[in-house]
């Protein structure tokens, strides 16, 4: 066999010292492509035809083919990593093997390891076929209300998850359903929500000694599920008791509180955040001088900051918040630092960010769709892979408050039919948010989280004591449906026929 004339690349003989042999040793040089780039092969044929390593000659190979793989194994490729327990295999086929079987898969997916090793491959390939379709067919009467907008909640391929994001388990996702399905609903008898969009949305009016009234006049703290609907039957406010833990497995619940709060603690030490840019947030300078963290960061992937737009100019005008890019740092090198602390931010964020887009797809199908398509259409227009680090965001901005007092206001930015997620950390006593009408307040910590209509729903925070660090994620009204398909804004003579007004031609 002559290995020069295979047609796989050129080859030479030269003649090298093997060190501490004394002896000249004749080898090949074969040169091929691999990965878009030049890769030399060195080898020595034996008499008896077979092909040895130059530099590693303790195993022989009949094909240069194999000794080729061996080359790219051995001396090219550093190895492929399984992405559950950090396993270095030398060849795809390999990591996707071991993937089947890797005993780290049932803590990831809530199902056992596949066994490759059956004596039966075909029965092997039908029992994983109906394990698949049992997690897939679980419909309850609740989905088969609403089966155009609930989404099947088929497991996801793993080619389809982001680095930094947790496998989701379909069973729990599942037993949230089923739990939504069940949640106690209250309806606010004298609050028209279509009604509400069409009319100007009034300034707020509340004066504090007022807020102390309502409060006071609220007998107990919301702490359990619940869901509050308007008279026309669309949902105002939804509250989750542990909706942070509730959608995973009990090893991966337990510890998305106390990731996501050290990523906040950190993220804040390493950039102060800054002082807020409105009166509703107080105690900044109160709090920076007893020498707590104290501020706001609003991190935003789109934020327009002219008012009034013409649609040519939102395209134009959307960009990242200064928050994200550092846009105040003179110092480059100083802003490169910044601009890393945000990324890491966002990384080690991505399960809690993660796990709101799922709690949001279930309580509003369709508001989730809509998010979504308009996160992706700024996201595709200005690619961020380090900011972009989960398929389940929706929302272009998230603010951070370090210990910030909100007073009464509405979010009037915000998409007016659209919703906020809202939870809170931290060791700090009182802090609930109050919304004047459902006449309700909520408890946000210990991973309840709050979807709220929060810009025509008026609410602030009651008076509290520690270190209380919120998150709120939202999108801003002037980009909200910009690259949205279908708004989920209702028409105007939708509205006035539901409510028997007379059409005018």
């Amino acid at each position: 066999m002559d290995p020069s004339n295979t047609g796989l690349g050129r080859s030479s003989s030269t003649s090298h010292s093997e060190v501490g042999s004394g002896e000249d040793t004749q080898y090949t040089s074969l040169e091929f492509q691999y990965a878009g780039h030049a890769t030399a092969l060195h080898f020595v044929q034996d008499q008896d035809g077979k092909l040895r390593c130059f530099d590693r000659p303790g195993k022989r190979y009949t094909a240069i083919d194999s000794l080729k793989q061996h080359h790219i194994d051995k001396h090219v490729h550093n190895g492929f990593t399984c992405w559950l327990c950090s396993g270095t295999f030398t060849r795809p086929s390999v990591v996707k093997k071991h993937y089947a079987s890797c005993v780290h898969r049932k803590s990831y997916t809530g199902s056992k390891p596949w066994n490759f090793h059956s004596s039966c491959p075909k029965k092997q390939a039908r029992t994983v076929g109906a394990e698949r379709q049992k997690k897939v067919d679980y419909f309850t009467a609740f989905e088969r209300r609403q089966a155009m907008s609930i989404p099947a909640w088929a497991p996801r391929s793993i080619k389809d998850y982001r680095e930094h994001e947790w496998i989701e388990s379909t069973e729990h996702i599942k037993a949230c359903v089923q739990d939504y399905a069940k949640f106690p609903v209250r309806v606010i008898k004298d609050f028209n929500f279509k009604a509400t969009l069409l009319k100007p949305n009034m300034k707020v009016a509340t004066s504090l000694e007022e807020a102390v009234r309502i409060v006071m006049a609220i007998k107990e703290t919301k702490d359990s599920d619940a869901i509050v609907k308007s008279n026309d039957g669309e949902i105002l406010a939804v509250f989750m008791k542990n909706g942070l833990q509730r959608v995973w497995p009990k090893e991966k619940a337990e510890h998305i509180i106390p990731k996501t709060l050290e990523a906040f603690a950190t993220f804040g030490d390493h950039c102060p955040p800054p002082p807020p840019t409105d009166m509703r947030h107080t105690l900044f300078h109160e709090l920076r001088n007893e020498g707590k963290l104290s501020g706001v960061h609003h991190l935003a992937l789109a934020w327009l900051p002219r008012r009034g737009p013409q649609e040519d100019d939102i395209l134009k005008g959307a960009v990242p918040s200064r928050d994200i890019t550092g846009k105040k740092i003179k110092s480059e090198s100083k802003r490169a630092i910044y601009q890393a602390r945000v990324k890491e931010f966002f990384r080690d964020t991505t399960p809690m960010r993660q796990t709101l887009g799922i709690l949001h797809e279930i309580i509003d199908p369709r508001s989730y769709k809509r998010y979504t398509e308009n996160y992706d259409g700024f996201v595709r227009r200005r690619p961020c892979p380090d900011l972009d680090t989960t398929k389940r965001e929706g929302w272009l901005t998230a603010a951070v408050l370090y210990n910030q007092q909100a007073e009464p206001h509405k979010n009037t930015k915000d998409i007016p039919d659209g919703f906020v997620a809202d939870f809170a950390l931290g060791d700090f006593t009182g802090g609930d948010l109050v919304v004047k009408v459902l006449r309700e307040k909520y408890h946000l910590n210990d991973g309840n989280v709050l979807f709220l209509r929060s810009a025509i729903c008026e609410h602030w925070l009651t008076e509290f004591e520690g270190n209380r660090i919120a998150y709120v994620a939202f999108s801003q009204k002037l980009i909200g449906d910009t690259f949205t398909a279908e708004s989920g804004a209702p028409e105007e003579d939708e509205v006035r026929r539901a409510m028997g007004i007379a059409i005018s031609a």
